[in-house]
């Protein structure tokens, strides 16, 4: 009997060979065109922490040459991120259900809620949680590999504010992880992804929030420098009003929807107090298209961010950080419009959008006074910038073509960000392409942290050789980035 056959007699109605509806509908629910592509043996869609455990179990014992991924909301842009070609791929479509508890101030999210869902039933209570920006995504792999909110720059990173997770582990047992019970496992949550075991259940407090502001412009690509120095002001600002805001901008090149120059999105989560820093930069000339609302909601603001999002697209997602640099930002926007006039020569429908979005010290301090977590970042590290490279393109046969194209330019834009000596060692594991090293990224300390809880948790190393997607912990003797 296979290893498949021994899984369907165990749950035969959690497991789905190809041929079936459900191995169809489950093998195009990723994001990426990339994902979509990889043909696993069989989807398994445990509808309990119970049932996964057991099926965990079950997966130890079989073939141990056989990939196993685990694909939460499949918003990863690479292939084999959440998939296994020719494995067994553990899909959490059923782990949904929002539990919110008023008396506490918490509410309990299975793991493939999506941030519209969670904020219109926050909003019913005039609430809201530190929690992802596109209205689509999962909360599942945003929150465990860091998270970049609205409310950041406030309350640290999305995954600072998890208060408990419920986690199956591979012996099959499920357990609780927080401040109090098995704390060394809700640290390395913090950032570690799924090296661990598997999240089911998240637990954040909630807050307040009425109305927002917020939205975004489209400006002439000569505005870069303009924007670099409002972004400079923003960031660097020490004005209260500035720790309601938040910013992305991106120079955009997407020639096939009419789009060659810059896209600002701004938000305050105080549409009473909008700080004079977002105001100058949604003012920013010259301007084709404003979009910004005086008063607006949470929900909108991830609904028209998700706009951004397409599924089932051709393209590749690549990250660095830096310390802020104007000049660095200056140069970054030549080197990008250069690969960019010179790529779309020789890759049909080539686009690219180079995005910036800030780590505050105010960010970094909250996310410090939260308590600890895995990434590595100290209040000492900031002001930080991430930079984000974005591309799409149409045909199969020019994958290639299209990354080595983007990786040359992230190339090119570290040995500038290092000739200035503002590269920085951080790596943002939710904009991380395979092979980045995220986990190195955080430091030797807490990779020999995550190693500790891996072989506390998952002695028999199941997380680290039978599941082969996301960002794996690094041998222990491996170099580890200088900052």
């Amino acid at each position: 009997m296979s290893d498949i056959d021994k899984l369907s007699s165990a749950f035969p109605e959690s497991v789905f060979s190809a041929g079936s509806e459900e191995y169809k509908a489950a093998a195009g629910s990723y994001y990426s065109a990339f994902e979509n592509e990889v043909k696993p043996l069989c989807f398994l869609q445990p509808k309990t922490a119970e049932e996964l455990g057991g099926m965990l179990v079950k997966l130890t014992a079989t073939n141990a040459t056989t990939a196993v991924a685990v694909k939460g909301g499949g918003h990863m842009a690479w292939a084999g991120a959440a998939n296994a070609e020719q494995g067994i791929t553990i899909d959490l479509k059923n782990f949904k259900g929002i539990d919110l508890d008023l008396a506490n101030g918490v509410v309990t999210l299975g793991v493939l809620e999506n941030w519209a869902s969670v904020y219109a039933k926050l909003a019913e209570h005039g609430l809201a949680i530190c929690g992802g920006r596109v209205d689509k995504v999962a909360i599942s792999g945003l929150t465990m590999g860091g998270g970049q909110s609205y409310h950041s720059r406030a309350m640290g990173f999305v995954c600072d504010n998890v208060t408990n997770y419920e986690v199956v582990l591979a012996s099959g047992e499920v357990v609780q992880a927080n401040k109090t019970t098995n704390p060394d496992l809700f640290v390395a949550l913090k950032g570690g992804s799924n090296n661990f075991g598997i999240a089911t259940k998240f637990t954040y407090p909630t807050f307040k929030q009425g109305p927002m502001w917020g939205g975004g412009t489209v400006v002439g690509g000569e505005a870069w420098p303009t924007i670099v120095d409002k972004v400079y002001a923003f960031v660097t600002s020490t004005d209260p009003a500035d720790k309601h805001g938040a910013f992305i901008a991106a120079c955009a090149y997407f020639p096939q929807a009419g789009l060659d120059g810059c896209v600002v999105s701004l938000t305050s989560t105080d549409p009473t107090n909008v700080s004079k820093n977002l105001r100058a930069m949604a003012n920013i000339q010259p301007q084709y298209m404003n979009m910004i609302r005086e008063t607006t909601t949470l929900s909108q603001l991830v609904e028209d961010e998700g706009k951004f999002n397409e599924d089932n697209k051709r393209g590749w997602w690549m990250t660095m950080t830096i310390k802020l640099s104007k000049e660095f930002l200056v140069k970054a926007q030549r080197l990008y419009q250069d690969m960019c006039q010179e790529t779309a020569k020789r890759v049909a429908g080539f686009g690219l959008a180079m995005t910036l979005q800030p780590h505050t010290v105010d960010q970094l301090q909250a996310s410090k006074d939260q308590g600890p977590n895995a990434l590595g970042l100290s209040p000492e590290d900031g002001p930080l910038m991430n930079l984000l490279l974005c591309s799409l393109h149409e045909k199969v046969e020019e994958d290639e073509k299209s990354r080595e194209a983007a990786n040359k330019l992230l190339d090119d834009l570290t040995a500038v960000a290092k000739g200035l000596d503002v590269y920085h060692r951080y790596k943002f594991m939710n904009y991380a392409t395979k092979g980045q090293e995220v986990i190195e990224s955080y430091g030797p300390e807490n990779v020999k942290m995550l190693w500790a809880v891996s072989q506390k948790y998952d002695p028999e190393g199941f997380f680290q050789k039978r599941v082969t997607g996301g960002h794996k912990l690094p041998c222990l003797n491996a170099t580890i980035p200088a900052t």
